[in-house]
Formats: C-alpha cells, structure tokens, sequence
C-alpha cells in the first residue's frame, strides 16, 4: 500500500484456512536476517532478462514484526545463465514473498509446488509470470495489479496534493469494484479451493476499509468533514471468520475505539484496552494488546509522558505471550530513543561523504554546523525507485520545512563503489545541497542504532537534536498532512514528566 508506514505490520496465522499471512512491506528491504536451510519439499526456479536484478529470495515474516524483521527462507544469486533456483520447505499452504531488487510478489506456497517464473522489464517495470502446478495462486497477486495499472492507472489509489475524502472515496469505490471483478473472473478461469477465494476476497474487503480509515486518522479530520456515506459499504463488509491484519489493526478495534474516537487520547487508549479484552481471548487478544502499545507509542505525542507510561505499563502486565513480550520490549526500546540526543559513539563514528566538497564528515561536526536548527533527515540511494518517487513530489513538504526553518537533510545509503551513481542521481533530482553519503551504508553506527533496514526512511530531530521521530511521515505530497502534524508536535514544547 502507498501509505505511511505508522502502525504495526503484522500478520496471524488463518486458524480456518491454514494461511499463514505475509505483513506489508518496506519499497526496498535492507538488512537479511540469517539464512536456514530446511528439508526441500518446494522447488521454485526462473529466469530473468533484466541485469538490475542480481538475487531473488523467498521470505517470511513474524506474527509480530517490528522495523520489517523477516525470515529469509532461502536466496538465490543469478547464475550465469540468469538464472535461479531456490528450495525450501513449508508444512502447509502459506503466503510468502518473492523478493528482489524492484520484485515483490506474494506467493501461496503449498508442499509439493514445482514452480518456474520469468521475469521481465516491461515499460520500465519488472513483471513475473509464474507457471506449473499450482502456479495460479502465485500469479493472482501480480496479474490482479498489473490490471489495475492498465484499467485505473495506479495500483492503489492515491490522494495526492489536492487531497479529499471525495476523491479517495471515489477512487476506492473503482479500486474495489476492479479488484472484485477481476478476482471473480480469475476464479471462473483458475478454479481456486473456497478457502483460498475466502483469502483473496477478504483481503480486498479489508485493505479497501483500512484505506478508508488511514486518513481520517493521519489527517485528524473531525466528524462532521468526513461526507455523507462515506464509510457506507466499508460498514457492510465483512473479513470472514478471522481478523485480516496487514498494514494497520482491524478497523473495529483501532480505528473506532482508539484512533477515530471522540474522546481524550488517553480515555481512547482505555476503551481501546476494555474492548480489546472483553471481545478477543488467546493469541489475538495478546496480539492486540501488543499492537496497542505499539499504535500508542507511535502517537506519544498526544499524551502527557507519565499518563502514556502507566498506561503502557498496566498493559504489558497482562500481556504473556512470549512472541508479543519481545515485540513490546523493542517498541519500548525505540521509545526510549525518543526526546535524547543520538549517542556520542554513534555521533562520533558515522562518517558521511560531503557532496559539495567531497571530504569525509562526522555526523556529529555535520549537527554541530545545523546548530539550533530543527532537521528532517531524507535516507534514499540512487537505486531505490520510491525514495527518488518521493523526492520528485516533495516540492510542498520542501516549502513547509523552508517556513519553519527546518534543514532538510540527504543522505544517501549508496555503496561508496557506486559513487558517481549517487552523485548523478543527486543532479538528476536536483538535490545537490545539503546532500551526503553514509560511508558503510545501512551498516554505519546511525543505521545500526536506529535499524534502518528499508527505505525511504526519514527522521526528525528538533532544535537541541533531540530525536523526535525514528519513522517520521514521507515528503511526497499523498503524506503532506501527516507531516505537518508531524513537524508541529516536534517543534513544540516538550514538557518532560520523568
């Protein structure tokens, strides 16, 4: 989804279909975790034309995930015939991710699957075609949009600069209606097992209510501004008998009882907890407790710290799933990061390439000349077609920082053997000012310390440095509104409880 990455990405096990569900993802994921090598029952082989494209690999992700933690199941690098193979295991039918450079596709996997993919550069877009047995469940992701690109022209819809509920509506009704026909069509062409079509549909029906709710919420828009009817059909909809969780919670937990509600931020977050426990039992409802956490932290902002501290503490008290501890535990480390200067040692010991003088910098002396200066960070490379997507539409979000005086800041995760494949994209995208390189990339002290393992990525830091963002709201113009609210809470004054 084209959408702020603000609240927890996740997924549960389908305790009635047996599909495990993959989260959202990142534009480019960064950092691999460790590869396992189980018993083979599936076989996935294929072919590219494209040079780009040096590795694929299959993943997985945690019921609970934070920063995009993934499994990786197996990578393949491009053989000298261009092509790949990757074997691995799974004990049942389980959505996956095949993913490479500008390549993502979810993949229903089942034991036994012999399947070949070819990959291809079509219009300046990577497009895979799956074939053998099985191979219609592995296709029906990636043809389901490329149909929406050549019938609507986007894959989601997308507000933009002149953003309105009207518009969104409008585009959502037309994303839902092509999404369901197609999927109706594919069906009667590609006989699926009900469960699988129960999958797909439900995640339409889902995605489609999470877009609707995304942005009143982001962009705090009172009740009487949302148009009549609005959420008309989203109310009428349905998810079958399991909670589709992806890029945010399930709309009648979050959305209505914490995130879009009348009350406080704090009486919001109780009944949020209450109904949570009085409506869910077992694994969900510690999932749930967990993620409330996580969407509370992520709007720390708008509680004072002591009362946002008690609360998250009588919570985790009753959460005791081991899985949903260690994700509370990282999201309360990250907000420990929150309102305290970076670490000295990290300061001291992230070197950046300067591209105006082309003289290496500690980002310590590079703050230390923003002094009293508010700065929002931009990391991006060369090869990462979101940031550069997001850095062509961020002429307003550029306005808005210039007005409060806020630093925009480039740096770049480039390799340093790609140096001048940073410096011309710097040129192309005419951001030369204000533009660095992070020697060791996603591995330097800063990237290590904040886990910055997918991009684009942006950080806020005020006036003193103070980190008040480690996952600030992108440039682009669709996620405008989010960061100015965004920019205003960092600047304010904070007033400190402990």
């Amino acid at each position: 989804m084209l959408r702020s990455i603000y609240l927890l990405a996740a997924s549960l096990l389908f305790h009635a279909t047996g599909i495990a569900r993959t989260p959202g993802k990142p534009a480019v994921v960064l950092k691999d975790a460790n590869q396992t090598h189980p018993p083979t029952n599936v076989v996935i082989t294929g072919i590219t034309h494209d040079s780009t494209l040096k590795w694929v690999e299959v993943i997985n992700f945690p019921i609970l995930s934070k920063g995009f933690d993934k499994t990786v199941l197996v990578r393949a690098n491009q053989n000298p015939d261009h092509s790949f193979e990757l074997r691995f295991c799974v004990d049942s039918l389980t959505l996956l991710s095949l993913q490479g450079i500008m390549v993502d596709a979810d993949i229903l996997v089942q034991p036994g699957d012999s399947i070949r993919f070819e990959i291809n550069r079509v219009n300046n877009r990577l497009t895979i075609a799956f074939s053998g047995n099985n191979a219609a469940y592995y296709n029906y992701e990636h043809q389901s949009k490329m149909n929406l690109l050549h019938q609507l022209g986007f894959f989601y819809p997308s507000g933009g600069r002149n953003f309105s509920l009207d518009t969104l509506k409008r585009n959502m009704d037309a994303w839902y209606e092509n999404k369901t026909a197609f999927l109706r069509d594919y069906s009667r062409q590609h006989p699926m097992d009900p469960a699988i079509f129960n999958y797909f549909r439900n995640e339409i029906n889902y995605s489609y209510t999470a877009d609707l709710y995304f942005p009143v919420y982001k962009r705090k828009i009172p009740k009487e501004n949302i148009p009549a009817g609005y959420f008309s059909r989203a109310d009428t909809l349905t998810y079958g008998n399991t909670s589709m969780f992806r890029w945010e919670l399930p709309r009648e937990v979050m959305n209505k009882h914490f995130l879009c509600g009348d009350s406080t931020t704090g009486a919001r977050y109780t009944e949020a907890e209450k109904y949570i426990n009085s409506h869910y039992k077992g694994n969900k409802q510690q999932y749930l407790l967990a993620s409330l956490v996580n969407a509370a932290v992520d709007n720390a902002g708008e509680f004072k710290k002591e009362d946002l501290n008690k609360k998250i503490a009588a919570t985790i008290a009753r959460i005791k799933d081991t899985t949903c501890l260690k994700f509370v535990r990282r999201v309360m480390n990250d907000y420990t990061m929150l309102d305290k200067p970076l670490p000295d040692s990290v300061l001291q010991q992230t070197y950046l390439l300067s591209y105006a003088t082309n003289e290496k910098i500690t980002l310590q002396k590079l703050l230390e000349s923003y002094a009293q200066e508010p700065v929002y960070v931009d990391f991006w490379a060369s090869w990462c077609t979101a940031c550069r997507e997001d850095i062509h539409d961020s002429k307003q979000a550029k306005e808005f920082l210039r007005g409060k005086q806020v630093r925009y800041l480039y740096v770049s995760i480039d390799k340093e053997a790609d140096l001048q494949k940073w410096k011309d994209a710097a040129v192309a995208d005419s951001t030369t000012e204000n533009q660095y390189l992070m020697l060791k990339g996603n591995h330097s002290p800063l990237a290590n310390f904040l886990q910055i393992n997918y991009i684009p990525r942006y950080l806020i830091l005020n006036k003193a440095h103070e980190l008040k963002s480690y996952d600030a709201p992108r440039a682009s113009s669709y996620q405008y509104a989010m960061l100015v609210n965004a920019i205003n809470l960092s600047l304010a004054q904070v007033i400190r409880f402990n």
